[in-house]
């Protein structure tokens, strides 16, 4: 051993020692900060006193914000990890994706199609397990055919494009409950824009008044710049035509509570807009409740200037509507 207690000067380049991940295993007494080359990782490990890791990378559990988001946790490697990102899942032909809960809860799925000839997305939704939330998901066309959607048994379905061809994207937002299915084709919208923004926050509206939007929602898509969510918990839609859907699930604390109907608002003209939208709950055997019968809130708006447009309680009593995705609000503009 060469111990050095002044600077050293290395002129040209210097060379560590270079040994498998095995063998690096294997060295017995390691002092904190030696420094080896991995040739299997391709990388720089240094010894922090217990054990290897990723030169560079902190030693320990790495410090984690704790503002909202996906979580972020440490691997065995100490190294920092995403726990509940997108999954990717690569397709070479016709799949079929069934879209019930748990299977889907809690994650972004991206499917990749890479395949040579035609291929058939069908969203197929389990009638049984009610899917309790709304997901959302992604579609890439990287092959060289097209991938035709095929929605089967959904109510309502909003597909303008149900083809998507090689190098194009595509976003799906399945409603809870198999009540909705939207698809957009992203390279193909000419640039509309899109808002869709789940209820992640419980809030209260007296009746007739407006559902605090601004404060209970969370956009988790968002395209485009000409639909604004404002502070007042109005949404404002520049110049253009524009279809609206809400879907609300009131809260279940009280038997009161459990009925709800809403409506668009054209706040311009303070005139009422599109159905009425209602949901109702039911207690089942085997749930403890069940949102047994709903009708989501749509209306169109043709904007030849600025237009605001609030989601209103036109039930006779306060109601409490409910967050974990089973309310949201979609704002699609049209071609």
């Amino acid at each position: 051993m060469i111990n050095i207690k002044n600077n050293l000067t290395v002129e040209g380049l210097h060379y560590l020692g270079a040994v498998s991940t095995s063998v690096r295993q294997t060295i017995p007494s390691v002092k904190a900060g030696a420094l080896i080359y991995d040739t299997d990782l391709k990388t720089v490990m240094i010894h922090d006193g217990t054990q290897w890791r990723q030169f560079g990378t902190p030693s320990g559990t790495p410090n984690v914000s704790s503002d909202a988001g996906n979580p972020i946790t440490a691997g065995s490697d100490n190294g920092p990890y995403v726990a509940n990102g997108p999954i990717q899942v690569d397709l070479f032909s016709s799949y079929t994706l069934s879209t019930y809960y748990p299977e889907d809860l809690g994650k972004t799925t991206i499917y990749n199609f890479q395949n040579s000839t035609p291929a058939t997305f069908t969203i197929y939704p389990d009638l049984y397990y009610y899917n309790a939330r709304t997901t959302i998901f992604y579609i890439l066309n990287n092959g060289s055919a097209d991938v035709t959607i095929s929605p089967q048994m959904f109510p309502r379905v909003q597909i303008p494009v149900n083809t998507i061809k090689p190098g194009e994207m595509a976003v799906g937002f399945h409603g809870p409950y198999s009540s909705s299915l939207h698809v957009f084709v992203l390279n193909d919208n000419g640039g509309r824009s899109i808002l869709f923004a789940p209820v992640t926050s419980i809030g209260s509206a007296s009746s007739n008044s407006i559902f605090p939007l601004h404060s209970v929602v969370t956009p988790e898509f968002y395209s485009g710049h000409k639909i604004s969510l404002n502070t007042s918990h109005s949404i404002t839609l520049q110049p253009g035509r524009y279809k609206l859907a809400a879907q609300l699930i009131s809260g279940i604390s009280s038997p009161s509570e459990q009925d709800i109907d809403y409506r668009w608002r054209n706040d311009n003209t303070g005139q009422m807009i599109g159905n009425t939208g209602y949901a109702g709950i039911t207690s089942l055997t085997h749930m403890t409740t069940r949102r047994d019968t709903y009708i989501p809130a749509y209306a169109l708006v043709n904007a030849v200037t600025p237009t605001t447009v609030s989601l209103v309680n036109t039930s006779s009593s306060t109601k409490t509507i409910m967050n974990g995705g089973m309310s949201y609000i979609l704002v699609e503009e049209l071609a």
